[in-house]
């Protein structure tokens, strides 16, 4: 077995006083806690794929969501 390790600089580096002004606060969830929808059946995402929804960004509508 191969093991590759990447390391990649991250493009922006954001303080705690960048989440502040934003108005989100951080979330931190248990992986095993995460409540999954059903399994997908596609429609522009691999067939099974399940998700769970965490908000939605305020300014643009975007969707953050957990998908396994």
């Amino acid at each position: 077995m191969i093991i590759m390790v990447l390391l990649v600089k991250p493009m922006h580096s954001f303080s705690q006083s960048t989440v502040t002004q934003s108005g989100v606060d951080p979330l931190a969830i248990q992986l095993n806690e995460i409540r999954w929808g059903r399994p997908g059946g596609g429609n522009g995402f691999p067939i099974g794929v399940q998700t769970s929804r965490q908000g939605i960004d305020l300014e643009t509508g975007g969707i953050t969501y957990y998908a396994k």
